[in-house]
């Protein structure tokens, strides 16, 4: 069994074609023959005729997936404690259904300015993102949103992660606004956050090494050429990928 899902993501300001393989499973009695392999072959064959030239997945058996092709790009995050309550005029109140125009609007130019998130149009909010959503929330400043913000509790490493977030600025809105969020929800914990939306913070939290990428074909990125694996791990090494458009 499995999936491949053509989306666009964001890399230096463009949308590019992505391939994200997932749900790749089979029967244990099964096993060992092969077939995983028989469908990202088939996988790749698809991607290549509609000229799909990165592809994207997640899985802790790294080793199986670099055979054909995917390579690991760590995805590097920061831990940072709570900080002081928002200070006036801000307020933070869960998402309602007339927020979503702006918040739209906002997720997709902090999309734009970061390298990996999935571009997203009306659609894939429509119909993606009501199911994908867990602990939405919006910021106000006086009656205007400027931030966008979906968290998800982990229990057992107790940090609250950033699963989604749009906003007019980024860095100390985003500290702010998850800070204030686990008060809401009655939590102390450490922030878990990708090192792209706070620069400058150098307390690295981890490192996670269960997102693979693949170059399926050269690609043009800040007016260099992209067309080897080791090109491609250096060009998304900052990348950042948010659990609301997982596959």
């Amino acid at each position: 069994h499995g999936n491949a899902l053509a989306r666009e993501i964001y890399l230096a300001g463009e949308r590019v074609a992505m391939g994200g393989i997932g749900e790749v499973s089979t029967r244990r009695a099964f096993r060992k023959k092969g077939l995983s392999g028989k469908l990202l072959t088939m996988a790749l064959d698809y991607m290549n005729r509609r000229e799909i030239p990165l592809s994207m997945l997640f899985t802790d058996i790294n080793a199986h997936y670099a055979r054909y092709g995917w390579v690991t790009v760590p995805r590097r995050c920061v831990s940072v404690p709570m900080i002081e309550p928002l200070p006036e005029p801000f307020v933070l109140r869960g998402l309602a259904e007339p927020d979503l125009p702006a918040v739209m609007e906002l997720r997709e130019r902090t999309a734009a300015r970061l390298d990996g998130p999935v571009a997203r149009n009306v659609a894939y909010w429509r119909d993606w993102m009501p199911f994908a959503r867990k602990n939405p929330s919006v910021l106000l400043r006086g009656e205007d949103i400027v931030a966008y913000l979906d968290v998800d509790w982990d229990e057992k490493r107790r940090v609250l992660a950033v699963r989604d977030w749009g906003a007019v600025s980024d860095g100390a809105l985003i500290w702010a606004a998850m800070s204030q969020c686990a008060r809401q929800m009655g939590i102390k914990a450490q922030l878990h956050l990708p090192s792209a939306l706070m620069p400058g913070i150098n307390n690295t939290f981890a490192e996670r090494f269960d997102l693979m990428w693949r170059l399926n074909a050269p690609i043009a990125l800040r007016g260099e050429i992209i067309s080897s694996p080791e090109q491609l791990i250096s060009a998304v090494a900052n990348a950042t990928f948010f659990a609301a458009d997982g596959f």
